[in-house]
């Protein structure tokens, strides 16, 4: 299931769209369109010096300023996250995932621009599609979708999008799906200079929206991605109203629950040989060869463990949603770098505390506290996701609106260990 090993030099796009800081952002945007691209490099001499995606522009669009006079330099996100391009594929995506970025940009040794590797081309790379050919959409895809109907305006959505940290509008007529707004639709709209605010998503939206239903496999679904072109598919039942979203995020999402499986059957595999050499019944002299044997056997299955471990870990960190871990008692055991982003605590001090005192979740309009999930989960022995809409509250106060899902972690025998939050 993963692939050779390769560095970003052979996975790498070699023709990279770049600009100088003072292009125009209206150029900037024009480009995008015309190459069909979510990121544009800002170069100073050929170096980069930062990179202007997206979501850069849907941020920009929400927040509803005069914009035909900014340049790059004023809106591109810096410094840009680098590697070298001999740079290992599967150390490039742990660089993602501590970065937290989608995008790897990838210069010579004189800092000079050579290509650029988004989070897409190292999943693919690595082999994890395969993962997911058991596995149904129902379990996996967004299930609250944020929606507008069509008299709603582009404005309203790129707010939207922008608050939520979301890729897309859902547009809706009584609960049917009629199109999607997406952040390139922003890309397209931009260069008209057509008023956000004044401007209905009925006229702008993209359509027809391609639907599926939740009986299809994820491996099926993500080939029917690739074969489309397309990074999303909504969800319908089978009168057509809509059930859910499917996003490349919600696939990434759930390849950690694959690694967790993979790294069990490797600890299996040592566990057995351990049981083989036990049962060793020889002379001392074969015996003890038996043994150098074995040991050296068993160093390179720990070996093995480490580095499945270790890409565990990258992807259960590289996930761009918060993800928490606790014990049965309900004290943290993990977090990943984003659920130290949003919480406000490293995990270096939320370790071993109460759920409770890391995780303060409130409900969005009652502002009462919310039940813990954990509890839930433990109680019920079952997946328990959130119902309402939910503030989490961070350690200095701020405030994001969240949606969250609780499950058991359990051990071979069924055996509930502790939860994850996500």
């Amino acid at each position: 299931m993963i692939a050779e090993e390769k560095v970003l030099a052979e996975i790498m796009t070699s023709d990279v769209i770049s600009v100088a800081l003072e292009t125009p952002l209206e150029e900037v945007v024009k480009l995008m369109r015309r190459h069909k691209i979510s990121s544009i490099i800002a170069t100073k001499g050929g170096c980069p010096e930062g990179i202007f995606t997206e979501r850069d522009l849907v941020r920009e669009v929400s927040r509803r300023e005069p914009m035909h006079q900014l340049k790059m330099e004023e809106v591109f996100t810096d410094p840009v996250i680098t590697a070298p391009p001999e740079l290992d594929c599967r150390e490039g995506y742990i660089k993602l995932r501590d970065k937290g970025i989608r995008h790897l940009v990838v210069v010579n040794d004189a800092g000079g621009l050579v290509g650029i590797v988004t989070e897409t081309d190292l999943l693919r790379h690595l082999g994890l599609v395969q993962l997911l050919e058991l596995k149904s959409i129902a379990g996996v895809m967004t299930k609250n979708v944020v929606a507008l109907g069509p008299v709603a305006t582009l404005a309203d959505a790129t707010q939207r999008m922008a608050e939520c940290g979301i890729s897309c509008i859902l547009v809706e007529e009584s609960c049917f799906p009629v199109g999607l707004v997406t952040e390139r639709d922003v890309v397209r709209l931009f260069q008209t200079g057509m008023d956000a605010g004044a401007i209905p998503l009925g006229e702008i939206m993209s359509q027809p929206v391609y639907t599926v239903t939740d009986d299809l496999t994820l491996f099926a679904a993500v080939k029917s991605l690739e074969e489309k072109g397309f990074r999303r598919l909504v969800v319908v039942d089978g009168e057509g109203r809509t059930k859910g979203l499917l996003t490349e995020h919600d696939i990434v999402k759930v390849l950690q629950t694959d690694y967790v499986e993979l790294l069990k059957s490797v600890v299996k595999e040592q566990a057995k040989k351990i049981e083989e050499m036990d049962g060793l019944k020889k002379s001392h002299k074969e015996l003890e060869l038996k043994i150098k044997e074995r040991t050296l056997e068993l160093n390179a299955v720990n070996v093995h463990l480490i580095e499945e471990e270790r890409h565990l870990s990258s992807i259960l960190d590289s996930i761009s949603d918060a993800v928490i871990a606790t014990d049965t008692s309900g004290n943290i055991t993990r977090m990943n770098p984003m659920a130290e982003r949003f919480t406000g605590w490293p995990f270096s001090k939320a370790q071993g505390k109460p759920l409770t005192a890391v995780f303060n979740l409130v409900n969005a309009q009652a502002r009462e506290e919310v039940i813990n999930l954990a509890t839930g989960v433990l109680a019920k022995g079952e997946i328990v996701r959130s119902a309402n809409p939910t503030l989490l509250i961070t350690k200095d106060g701020t405030e994001y609106q969240i949606t969250n899902s609780a499950a058991p972690i359990l051990d071979n025998n069924g055996n509930a260990t502790g939860v994850v939050l996500v």
